[in-house]
């Protein structure tokens, strides 16, 4: 399999540079051990529906996407549901056939599951997997950005990484789903400029927790290209962001606005992932401040 994916391991492994401190070599090895691994699951999985009921999800011979999720952390945060189910719609208006969509939570923390669920409204069924047998089986990457798999119908990896938080990734998903395999020439030739900003954290200090808090980031678009905002991804779900939708001329600034509401008093530190086409691209900014009763 590996060996009709050249430029899929590429692909992926550009996607993920710019997101970590790793050198492309490092990142390629790390995409090669995963595409064209063949995912094992267990002998039987249990799914559930948003009322609670056992569902039979046919999933064994197509394509799939599977969504991992550990204990670890804040479930909410990791999973994104409403993101989901916008990405969800678009691969089924876009391919050719069925997808199945496996979430599988390694966590005894049900209640907070089913919680997350309906608060969501996510109407997908989900399984459950208090033994982390899933995981056992295959030995999932720790990193939460690098728990979730683009399957062939043999459960054998086309890509790894989450659509919902890299707008790389997610450009890569569709583009195999439709059967277009993402061109690497594309990646490097694509427009870039240069950003400044006078800081990359801001403080809240504190604040009555039921109030609140929005934080302003100017970005300054430094380069000779114009400077597009493609995303902004949050590490919580009680941090809302919004930003400048069109395209910044060379010379102007652009905005991202974070807003923080606290679910509970508390210190917090969150951090705000932004996509650009800057050539240092995703940068990475942070909120911290104290919610005080």
């Amino acid at each position: 399999m590996r060996r009709f994916y050249p430029y899929v391991l590429l692909s992926v492994a550009l996607a993920f540079t710019a997101c970590h401190s790793n050198s492309r070599e490092d990142q390629y090895e790390l995409v090669n051990a995963w595409v064209g691994k063949e995912i094992t699951f267990p002998e039987k999985m249990v799914f559930i529906d948003y009322e609670g009921d056992t569902v039979d999800l046919d999933y064994r011979n197509q394509p799939k996407i599977l969504v991992y999720v550990d204990s670890v952390g804040c479930i909410s945060c990791k999973l994104k549901l409403p993101e989901w189910n916008a990405f969800i719609q678009t691969v089924d208006s876009v391919a050719s056939s069925p997808y199945a969509y496996l979430f599988v939570f390694g966590t005894p923390k049900e209640k907070d599951v089913y919680r997350t669920i309906r608060m969501s409204h996510f109407r997908h069924p989900v399984c459950m997997d208090p033994g982390d047998s899933l995981n056992s089986l295959n030995g999932f990457p720790t990193d939460m950005s690098l728990q979730t798999f683009l399957l062939d119908k043999d459960n054998k990896v086309l890509a790894i990484g989450s659509p919902v938080l890299n707008p790389k990734v997610k450009e890569l998903y569709l583009r195999i789903i439709r059967g277009k395999p993402l061109n690497v020439d594309e990646t490097e030739k694509a427009v870039q400029t240069t950003v400044s900003i006078p800081s990359t954290e801001i403080s809240m200090g504190d604040f009555p927790w039921q109030e609140e808090q929005t934080a302003v980031f100017t970005l300054k678009n430094t380069g000779d290209k114009p400077l597009v905002i493609q995303d902004a991804v949050t590490s919580c779900g009680c941090l809302h962001v919004s930003f400048t939708q069109q395209p910044v001329l060379p010379g102007n600034e652009a905005e991202v606005h974070a807003t923080y509401k606290a679910d509970n008093p508390g210190y917090f530190n969150k951090s705000i992932t932004v996509y650009t086409n800057a050539g240092d691209a995703p940068m990475k900014l942070r909120v911290r401040g104290n919610a005080v009763r």
